[in-house]
């Protein structure tokens, strides 16, 4: 039975086929996927005032248990692109020396700092310290003005905690272009993301294991919202623009058509000379 069906023209095509998409994928594992990858992404909106026009944003997350070697290769890669400002989205855990860290990643020497929220893997308490120590400050359901016209929010982790947008964007004023640090991108649906003009999520990893970067079957561990958060671009229950990042860290052996990433925001105005 078995020998006739591997005598079969289409039966044999089909098996060629599945081996040729298995060789891909783990090529793609062995090679891309394990290098990150620096993404950038332009933001063009009305609400980027032209004081702000070109601001720059390197966003990291989801390190967990990264080598000092990834931690320092990002710190030249990054000193070299010079961003403005540092955004963290989350998820830590693994990291021996966490204040050493963030310590580290101030050597980028990003004007405005560094920020960044809690992930799920995060202990609250052990973390808002470790940034401290480390020279960064965590958003913890609080914002900051980064410029004048430019604000920064970000909220308490959906699974751990109890995000509070509305105390997020309380010191923003009307006209700021805001950011929003939020590390599960879930939050965008059970929360109000309407007056966020962009936010910022990691958590998903693109699901680590993903068919041709397309679709992944983990997503529905990680989210609610099927392959919604997967990767890149996406929507709020608002309409507001969400990027989800990669991240760096991992959790499975080996990430396949999902390649770590920092994702390199660049702000654009809309009319910058008036």
């Amino acid at each position: 039975m078995i020998r006739h069906l591997f005598s079969h023209p289409f039966a044999r095509a089909i098996i060629a086929v599945v081996i040729a998409v298995a060789i891909i994928h783990l090529f793609s594992a062995l090679t891309r996927d394990r290098v990150i990858e620096y993404k950038q992404i332009t933001v063009k909106s009305p609400n980027v005032s032209p004081s702000i026009n070109g601001y720059t944003a390197a966003f990291i997350t989801d390190l967990h248990g990264s080598t000092e070697d990834t931690v320092s290769g990002m710190v030249k890669e990054l000193s070299e692109w010079g961003p403005d400002v540092i955004l963290l989205g989350g998820d830590y855990s693994g990291q021996k020396d966490l204040p050493g860290v963030f310590k580290r990643l101030s050597q980028i020497g990003a004007p405005d700092g560094i920020y960044g929220v809690e992930g799920n893997h995060d202990d609250f308490l052990t973390l808002r310290e470790a940034m401290r120590e480390g020279g960064a400050k965590l958003l913890e359901n609080s914002g900051v003005s980064l410029r004048p016209g430019l604000y920064l929010g970000g909220t308490a982790d959906l699974w751990r905690r109890v995000p509070d947008v509305a105390a997020a964007l309380s010191g923003a004023v009307e006209g700021d272009f805001i950011l929003m640090l939020s590390h599960n991108p879930d939050t965008a649906m059970a929360h109000d993301f309407s007056g966020v003009n962009l936010a910022l999520c990691g958590h998903t990893h693109s699901g680590e294991l993903s068919l041709f970067g397309v679709w992944s079957p983990a997503m529905g561990l990680v989210s609610d919202y099927g392959q919604r958060f997967r990767s890149g671009w996406a929507k709020s229950a608002a309409g507001t623009d969400v990027y989800v990042s990669n991240g760096v860290g991992r959790h499975s052996p080996l990430r396949v058509f999902a390649p770590p990433q920092v994702i390199l925001v660049t702000l654009e105005a809309e009319n910058p000379s008036t």
